[in-house]
């Protein structure tokens, strides 16, 4: 999207096939996002999606971004990441987001010491319900930290126990931590 761009997606499915790069505007109208093979987030305009599905291949948000709804990795997708010192937001002063993790690795990519990559909630009252039962974690690595702020694990997480390092700044919740 160009910088005086502006891309309005369809109250339904807008499938994408290649990278978002994103110097415009960014109009969700409540759709789906639908990446359908390796994707990064780009730009210098933080989009705001409503439903974000990876149906394949990688996503890299490398961006500041905002789901409003829900981040969904379904079966084909292989992994996602939130990038070094990029922060995903999820969900609004108002209502919670979901985010479905069913496959593969979702990886907090602060891979050197003092690097942060972060999931927050955009309310402690609506704190992002993070959901699943298989695909792994990986927690930052190297010295890097996952920073989590109004996040609620329902599910069980392993960390590995000697190169996960996870920051709270915000309200959390876990099931199971190991």
């Amino acid at each position: 999207i160009a910088t005086n761009g502006t891309l309005s997606a369809p109250r339904g499915n807008l499938a994408l096939s290649a990278n978002l790069d994103n110097d415009g505007t960014f109009t969700n109208n409540n759709g789906k996002l639908l990446s359908d093979g390796t994707t990064y987030i780009t730009g210098d305009a933080d989009p705001v999606f409503y439903d974000f599905e990876s149906t394949s291949g990688q996503t890299r948000i490398q961006i500041d971004t905002t789901i409003q709804n829900n981040l969904t990795t379904s079966t084909s997708a292989s992994t996602t990441y939130i990038w070094t010192n990029k922060t995903l937001t999820m969900g609004t002063a108002t209502s919670a987001a979901t985010l479905v993790h069913d496959k593969s690795t979702f990886w907090f990519y602060a891979y050197a010491g003092g690097h942060l990559a972060t999931l927050q909630g955009a309310s402690s009252s609506y704190p992002v319900q993070v959901q699943g039962s298989v695909g792994t974690f990986n927690f930052g690595g190297g010295g890097g930290i996952a920073q989590l702020s109004n996040v609620d694990f329902q599910r069980d997480i392993t960390t590995d126990g000697a190169t996960d390092h996870i920051k709270l700044t915000g309200d959390c919740e876990f099931d199971s931590i190991t």
